[in-house]
């Protein structure tokens, strides 16, 4: 009888079960578990570790690379050494005349088990692989560049575009030469949420405050939320959605993100449920109640923003046509427009409030030729115009007289951003009609101008006296003591006008304009 073999000649365990040696019992059960356990202990230990570290597209493909070669290695191994125990099985079976059909079992579970693989692997590996080959060597170009610019002295910054790698590292390079930045405007459709995470920490890290002046939606919001204070421009929303990456959902993360963030629990879990290909804008009260948006703010709080990373000069009449008013400038005179357009741009990048560029716009270009339209306007139209300054005045007056002094004797000054939103509207809508009507009213002869005067200077004369009614005919000479009184006498005779007759009030409106239109520069 011939000795064992030495213990050095003996094939390895991993032999033996790639050779068929192991029972179908140990080569399905028991190295099936060890290999199963194996894979999602690394699966494990690589999401642990990629969870730690900063976004980085090379090594999320390198992830993605390992985690597929792992399981398919892993799933080859496997399905090697049970086909070949389940063939051994079959053999030993048929050798004492039964069919073995442990051994079928095994064998159809096996090319299943290749068969699931292969779906898995075309529906989700090839998937994941070839978009962390796009986000890594291709520069992610599914996603919109970024831009990042600062503002107003350094004290406000602006991202825009695409969230994509890179943004964060190039946001803390341009935030280093600001070291008085207070807020972040964030106007983005979003993008990798990574990235969102690691803008995050750095809005955190700076104590910075969180802006949005047009949208910032997807993987925007996770930056957004980082902020110390949180504001939101009235007519700004703010979109949600789970995440996805290759194809899959995914609301763990952005639950955990949202959470941290303090959110109210029932809102996070509203917009994790918000499938990826759509998205959910919240009102302003529900950001509010929940904990997102700490406030709504109007146009003069901070710069200008929200035309995307490089607005060009299109952009900025594109921007101006949503505008009622300013349409209907484009059409009454394209040069005004141009030059509205022109004026735009060059306020917008030296980080004036959207506020006081539309202030300027409406003094130094819009009521110039509003008023050159205004003294050929209809005469329904010009009383209609009386009764909307007589109560700008009064508005004005009760709100700070001081402010409605400037706002009758100096065009363009910060006045105008005192007016309440309904007047402002009325204003809007009143000015494009005028600005678009057809209809122009005969001129009125000295006759009729006279006429005119003398029934507003009797009218006015009567209800306040003849001294008080001066202080219209020249502001240089009302003190600040008299500025209620100058705003409370000049909604009274724009409410009187629109109570004379109709070709009087007419012509007296006609006559006021064309005196302004004649004593303003062109500018």
């Amino acid at each position: 009888m011939s000795a064992p073999p030495p213990e050095a000649n003996r094939p390895s365990a991993i032999r033996r079960f790639l050779r068929g040696d192991y029972s179908l019992a140990i080569s399905y059960c028991a190295v099936g578990l060890m290999v199963y356990l194996a894979i999602g202990l690394l699966l494990a230990g690589v999401s642990f570790t990629m969870h730690r570290q900063p976004f980085n597209p090379y090594g999320v493909m390198a992830v993605e690379v390992a985690i597929w070669s792992a399981i398919i290695a892993g799933q080859v191994f496997q399905s090697l050494g049970v086909w070949r125990s389940a063939v051994r099985h079959r053999r030993l079976a048929a050798a004492s005349g039964m069919i073995g059909l442990w051994g079928v079992a095994a064998q159809a579970l096996v090319v299943l088990g290749g068969a699931a693989l292969a779906y898995a692997f075309v529906t989700l590996g090839m998937p994941q692989l070839s978009e962390g080959w796009r986000m890594a060597f291709e520069g992610d170009p599914d996603i919109p560049p970024y831009a990042i610019r600062l503002m107003r002295g350094g004290r406000e910054a602006e991202i825009t575009g695409g969230f994509k790698f890179g943004l964060a590292r190039d946001a803390a390079r341009v935030f280093v030469h600001a070291p008085a930045l207070e807020v972040v405007h964030l106007n983005s459709g979003g993008g990798r949420l990574g990235e969102a995470i690691e803008l995050a920490k750095l809005i955190r890290a700076r104590g910075l405050a969180t802006y949005t002046s047009a949208s910032c939606s997807s993987a925007c919001t996770i930056a957004f939320v980082a902020g110390r204070e949180r504001f939101l421009k009235s007519g700004a929303r703010i979109g949600f959605h789970r995440a996805i990456f290759a194809g899959v959902e995914r609301a763990d993360e952005m639950r955990e993100l949202l959470t941290a963030a303090n959110v109210e629990r029932s809102f996070v879990e509203r917009a994790v449920a918000q499938p990826s290909l759509s998205i959910w804008y919240p009102t302003g009260q529900e950001l509010a109640a929940a904990n997102v948006a700490m406030a709504e703010v109007d146009s003069y709080r901070f710069a200008a923003s929200g035309l995307g990373p490089s607005p060009s000069l299109g952009d900025f009449r594109a921007a101006l046509r949503r505008l009622p008013t300013l349409a209907a400038v484009e059409t009454a005179d394209p040069r005004t427009f141009d030059d509205s357009a022109e004026l735009y741009q060059q306020r917008y990048f030296e980080g004036v409030p959207d506020g006081r560029i539309a202030d300027e716009i409406h003094a130094r270009k819009l009521m110039p030729l509003l008023r050159a339209r205004l003294a050929s306007a209809p005469d329904e139209l010009l009383i209609d115009y009386a009764r909307l300054m007589a109560d700008q005045f009064e508005a004005l007056g009760a709100r700070d007289p001081n402010a409605c002094f400037d706002y009758a004797t100096k065009p363009g000054s910060a006045a105008a951003a005192a007016l309440p939103v309904e007047l402002r509207q009325r204003s809007e809508e009143l000015a494009g009609q005028i600005l678009r009507t057809k209809t122009a009213r005969q001129t009125a002869n000295p006759a009729e101008l006279n006429a005119a005067v003398l029934a507003l200077s009797q009218a006015m004369v009567a209800q306040y006296g003849a001294d008080k009614v001066r202080l219209l005919v020249d502001p240089t000479k009302v003190g600040p003591e008299e500025h209620a009184l100058f705003c409370k006498l000049s909604s009274a005779m724009f409410r009187t006008i629109a109570k004379l007759p109709p070709t009087q009030a007419g012509t007296q409106m006609s006559g006021i304009f064309s005196a302004m239109a004649q004593a303003t520069p062109p500018r």
